[in-house]
């Protein structure tokens, strides 16, 4: 009968630890969720960061080159033999480059 008694107690035991190990499995999957939706909320913002910070550069560099193109206008109209010179310069020397191949 110590026996039986003994066998249930370690039962009853064996039965709370299982139900706690299940708890603390739960609460676990729940951590790891919460976990998973954290760093898919952080990676969403750290490209919505970079998708910004791209669209900010490419129109800093849109407006810079729209810039340089109307200097570049605005010099070919003031000096225009010097730019048919230039662009005279700059295609000899680049074919030269390219006939010695």
């Amino acid at each position: 009968m110590a026996t039986s008694a003994k066998e249930a107690t370690a039962f009853s035991e064996f039965e709370a630890e299982m139900a706690a190990i299940r708890n603390d499995l739960a609460a676990l999957r729940e951590d790891m969720a919460a976990i998973a939706r954290t760093a898919a909320s952080v990676a969403s913002e750290q490209k919505d960061r970079a998708t910004e910070a791209l669209r900010d550069k490419a129109e800093e560099l849109t407006e810079k080159g729209e810039e340089l193109v109307n200097h570049i206008g605005q010099e070919v109209e003031a000096r225009p033999f010097a730019a048919v010179a230039i662009a005279f310069g700059l295609g000899f020397v680049v074919g030269k480059l390219l006939d010695r191949r």
